[in-house]
């Protein structure tokens, strides 16, 4: 399963607007070149190293927390479709 896979049940399965559908793309685009869905612990250190790399940027937590909330809806139907055997627990920013 992939994001694309995650975009479409999001796309036709919920029917979410245009404008949340962007909001993923923006994520993917933040945190695809990091993400690896091989276990609920490598898909939080995979994230980890997204949020770091953002740090170092000058990214500002309060954008990195609204990132890390579309990535755990990500995660979360990751376990619920089965390509996770436990719900990953992704922690945001204070």
């Amino acid at each position: 399963m992939t994001f694309d896979d995650y975009i479409s049940d999001r796309k036709y399965i919920r029917n979410v607007s245009p404008k949340t559908l962007a909001w993923y793309k923006d994520i993917w685009r933040a945190f695809g070149p990091y993400l690896k869905t091989d276990s609920p612990q490598v898909f939080r250190q995979s994230a980890m190293e997204g949020v770091k790399f953002h740090l170092a940027r000058g990214v500002k937590p309060v954008s990195i927390n609204s990132w890390l909330t579309g990535i755990r809806a990500y995660g979360i139907w990751l376990w619920k479709e089965g390509g996770l055997k436990e719900k990953p627990r992704i922690e945001l920013l204070k």
